[in-house]
């Protein structure tokens, strides 16, 4: 978890084409690593724990976890 100071290899990624900016990730993250910055869910990937609470609660399948891994 990189925001609490362990490093983690995954994180998300949000497709802005898709998102239309409900909110509902932004309730599901517990380090608060996602805001709406003109309607559209953003994400911090140094405060992202890499924790995937985010991605099932996206009703149109706009978040995808990503490799952060080089």
């Amino acid at each position: 978890m990189r925001g609490l100071g362990s490093v983690s290899t995954t994180g998300i990624e949000i497709l802005p084409k898709v998102c239309f900016g409900c909110g509902a990730c932004i309730m599901s993250c517990p380090t608060h690593a996602i805001t709406l910055i003109d309607r559209l869910a953003k994400v911090e990937l140094n405060d992202c724990t890499g924790c995937d609470f985010c991605v099932p609660m996206c009703p149109v399948e706009a978040i995808f976890t990503i490799s952060l891994d080089e």
